[in-house]
């Protein structure tokens, strides 16, 4: 079960996340008690928005179109939306919203009647190290002490009474997308202020469109192609990942004028690396590997760049050849995956000298601040050398890793910004997912 909202006689506004059900679906109105709405009625038709994809949120929204049209009356009526996206300016300055919903309780019991909680709007900063996911302009982040929205709620509203022309208001401005396991600390919205063009110009010509390709119509699945090719959406970025060892993780390095980095491979024609000193002239860079039985170089088309966690992702000219033993590291899909991932100690590195993997565990933050005379923040990772391991310095751009049972995949968790006699600093990449996944879904979108 999901929450949703009505916001036209004919449409509700739900998460995206929640549709795709290859069953009929039916919404509730007017309910207190959510065995007992007022009013019932059949979705004709699910309609995603057309970038999202499962296990990522940032375009976690959905509408499900009405087969009749709604009766309003004293308890059924539509939320109203503001579309004047300037508005999305005063969102981000407000410090509380409103959640409603019937999901879990304090005690993870089902709630049969409607709940509401007041909740503090947070920094995405601070949202990071709490959801292990990094936050776009489209997403918004909300948490209270006294608690918080939980399984169950998805798809509902997050509210605020706003003065608009002379009048209060109730505004839906975001929609609930995905929060921490616990349901204690805080959790992510759907901004809706983003999204009111598309909301608009989906209803607007939902009759045309829903002779086409975009909605789940009659439960078929929609035709925009995966962005990533060859993926598990239940899991990976990248299906045909690597496994086993470390050994088998495609790993570059890059050159550029004064440069040089390592990085890995996490699709066939991107690579991750270090952001630090990377030349601005994508001409000037080169990618190079030794194969199977080939050494392969390759230019660099397109640098994206997040220089304040110094994470720097590459496409290439073109794709790389294909290996039986050589593939790019696995990148985890959803935020509970990516969450679970990073508590698993230990992680894993490579030792180059002797090909084999090493058992290593992040140390307090305070060992690399006291050794390189720099703070740390929590997007970073402090590792000592284990004894079994050359403690020379690492070369930027080396990875961490953790193995994922039961097939043992090789999951990118961190990557070495700088060390010194064997203390590392790795910077997170794992949290910066939906960045990198934003990247390349928009530039397949734009082929």
């Amino acid at each position: 079960m999901c929450g949703g909202t009505l916001i036209t006689r004919r449409f509700a506004l739900t998460a995206a996340h929640c549709l795709g059900i290859e069953e009929d679906l039916h919404v509730g109105l007017g309910a207190y008690n959510k065995s007992i709405p007022q009013d019932t009625y059949t979705v004709s038709h699910q309609i995603p928005h057309p970038q999202y994809r499962h296990g990522f949120s940032p375009y976690d929204i959905g509408l499900l179109k009405l087969s009749t049209s709604v009766v309003y009356n004293m308890n059924v009526k539509p939320i109203c939306i503001y579309t004047n996206k300037e508005i999305k300016k005063s969102v981000e300055k407000l410090k509380t919203f409103e959640a409603f919903g019937w999901g879990l309780k304090k005690n993870f019991n089902d709630s049969e009647i409607l709940q509401t909680i007041t909740l503090n709007q947070m920094d995405k900063n601070e949202c990071l190290s709490l959801v292990y996911q990094d936050l776009l302009s489209s997403q918004i982040c909300a948490g209270s002490p006294n608690g918080d929205t939980c399984k169950g709620d998805s798809g509902g509203p997050l509210i605020k009474k706003l003065k608009i022309n002379n009048q209060n208001l109730t505004t839906q401005l975001g929609i609930v997308s995905f929060g921490t396991t616990a349901c204690n600390s805080a959790a992510v919205y759907t901004d809706v202020t983003s999204f009111v063009d598309w909301i608009q110009e989906t209803i607007n010509s939902s009759d045309e469109q829903l002779n086409g390709q975009t909605p789940y119509g009659s439960h078929e699945a929609p035709t925009l192609r995966p962005p990533v090719g060859n993926y598990n959406t239940e899991v990976f970025l990248y299906q045909d990942c690597a496994k086993k060892d470390m050994g088998s993780v495609l790993r570059p390095t890059i050159y550029g004028p004064g440069f040089k980095a390592l990085g890995v491979f996490i699709h066939p024609q991107f690579v991750i690396t270090v952001a630090t000193n990377l030349p601005e002239n994508h001409n000037s860079l080169e990618v190079t590997f030794m194969g199977e039985q080939k050494y392969e170089e390759h230019k660099v088309s397109s640098v994206f760049k997040l220089p304040e966690h110094d994470i720097a992702l590459l496409k290439l000219d073109k794709q790389i050849g294909s290996y039986e033993s050589l593939k790019p590291i696995c990148m985890l899909t959803s935020p509970e995956y990516q969450e679970n991932a990073q508590k698993g100690f230990p992680f894993v590195m490579f030792d180059d000298e002797k090909a084999i993997n090493v058992a290593v565990v992040p140390g307090d933050l305070n060992l690399c601040t006291h050794h390189f005379g720099a703070k740390l923040d929590q997007n970073q990772f402090c590792v000592e050398s284990p004894h079994e391991m050359n403690i020379a310095q690492k070369t930027s751009g080396e990875i961490m890793a953790n193995v994922l049972r039961p097939d043992y995949h090789i999951i990118l968790l961190a990557m070495v910004s700088y060390s010194s006699d064997g203390i590392h600093v790795f910077t997170n990449v794992i949290k910066h997912t939906n960045w990198i996944w934003n990247n390349i879904y928009n530039y397949q979108r734009s082929q």
